[in-house]
């Protein structure tokens, strides 16, 4: 057991310590008494306060973890035994740098929103020092355990890969079920009005193809449900919403797209994905999941925001109101790594509120579109990027969890050739 000296306990400490040391298997405990602190029968000990100890080192504490308001926070970078780290006015301070990180802290404070309405990329600390692919959590985490007990962390470690290997977990966006099939007559026949008046001649004999029979390009299901029998921590998201725009999924009314939807929901659990317009309101975000447990006749846990379309804190409450208890939605659509500092998944702590909530958040680690279409690199560059981040949490653990869609596997159109990424990502979940 660690003991640690603190000069105030608060929820933002313990959610952070629990990160630590908990989420490693090491049980710690803190205290503000001194005298406590040098005389208890315990192993090891940190010294996370403004006083001397001759019985530990000192780690000098900032005061985001002790402040209840969200704050403008002075950061600057600096490096902490060895490992770069934040410093909030100066002071080099690797615990708090994980609640930052792990809280989203820096969301709160963005007034700079993206087309969709998202915290941007290029807006957070960890693109601007060029971290975003470094689970720096686990990694502050690391160098903390180490400054308590050199070998401590060697033992902990040990146990977690003997006990918590990578876990992988592909995960599947069905934004249109079909890119042809299973539509009604009138969206049929204007959208190959569409493809001729902008002279889109591939796509209307692809289009025609398909209605006389042709495969749909849309359909790799087959694909799909062998992942699923292989890879049991997979997960389906599906949009319910159909109401055009940004929201342009098949209705579950269609007898043909439901079955296919309940062959998928009869392999692993199929989460809600909230619908482009449904973005703050928690009355469409209940009236799609409703229509999603009906028609796959189970209760709705999961979810991910379709366009990653989510803002803090209203976007997490409102998920919470709406019966979610775990959301995929953690990370960055324009660049692959960690928004989070970490690929473990974690509760969520709600800074307005001060406090951890019964929300679990799922990070993902990259999105296909985020290589194909955001940084527009080829299939064997995103294969370099791809490893180079599974490499990160191999080594320092979690979990690996990636997004696809059903229309991007095809290998076919602008995703001729990526097939093999998604392929080889599977490759490395059994290596």
């Amino acid at each position: 057991m660690v003991l640690i000296l603190v000069d105030a306990l608060s929820e933002r400490l313990s959610y952070t310590l629990d990160f630590i040391f908990k989420e490693r298997g090491l049980q710690w405990q803190a205290t503000t008494s001194q005298l406590e602190f040098e005389t208890a029968d315990v192993s090891y000990r940190l010294n996370y306060s403004e006083r001397n100890s001759e019985f530990s080192k000192r780690i000098t504490p900032c005061t985001l973890l002790r402040e209840t308001v969200i704050l403008d926070q002075k950061l600057d970078q600096a490096v902490f035994e060895g490992e770069p780290c934040l410093t909030f006015d100066g002071i080099c301070d690797p615990i708090s740098s994980i609640f930052y990180v792990l809280s989203r802290y820096e969301e709160y404070r963005e007034q700079e929103k993206d087309e969709h309405g998202r915290f941007p990329a290029s807006r957070s600390i960890l693109v601007k020092y060029d971290w975003q692919h470094k689970v720096v959590c686990d990694r502050w985490a690391k160098v903390v355990i180490e400054f308590v007990f050199k070998e401590l962390y060697l033992e902990c470690e040990l146990r977690m890969r003997l006990m918590n290997p990578v876990k992988c977990i592909p995960t599947f966006d069905i934004d249109n079920a079909y890119a042809y099939k299973n539509k009604n007559a009138t969206r049929q026949i204007l959208s190959l009005g569409r493809d001729l008046l902008s002279a889109d001649f591939a796509k209307a004999k692809e289009r025609l193809r398909v209605w006389r029979g042709a495969s749909d390009p849309y359909d790799t299901y087959d694909a799909i449900e062998d992942c699923l029998k292989r890879f049991k921590f997979a997960r389906i998201f599906w949009l319910v919403a159909s109401d055009g725009g940004k929201d342009r999924n098949i209705p579950l009314s269609n007898p043909n797209v439901n079955e296919k939807l309940n062959v998928l929901a009869k392999m692993t659990k199929v989460g809600i994905h909230p619908g482009y317009s449904s973005f703050g309101s928690v009355e469409k975000l209940q009236a799609e999941k409703k229509e999603l447990e009906l028609a796959t006749n189970a209760e709705v846990n999961d979810s991910r925001f379709h366009f990653l379309r989510f803002a803090l804190p209203d976007s997490y409450r409102q998920l919470i109101t709406a019966g979610i208890t775990c959301d995929y939605s953690m990370g960055f659509a324009e660049t692959a790594g960690f928004r989070i500092g970490t690929s473990r998944a974690i509760s969520w702590f709600d800074l307005e509120k001060n406090e951890r909530t019964p929300l679990r958040i799922q990070p993902f680690t990259y999105m296909d579109g985020t290589l194909n279409e955001y940084l527009k690199i080829t299939p064997e560059e995103s294969l370099v990027l791809i490893r180079k981040l599974y490499s990160e949490i191999r080594a320092f653990g979690g979990d690996f969890c990636f997004i696809w869609h059903n229309e991007t596997i095809s290998d076919k159109g602008k995703w001729k050739g990526w097939q093999s990424v998604f392929s080889e990502t599977l490759t490395m979940c059994n290596e």
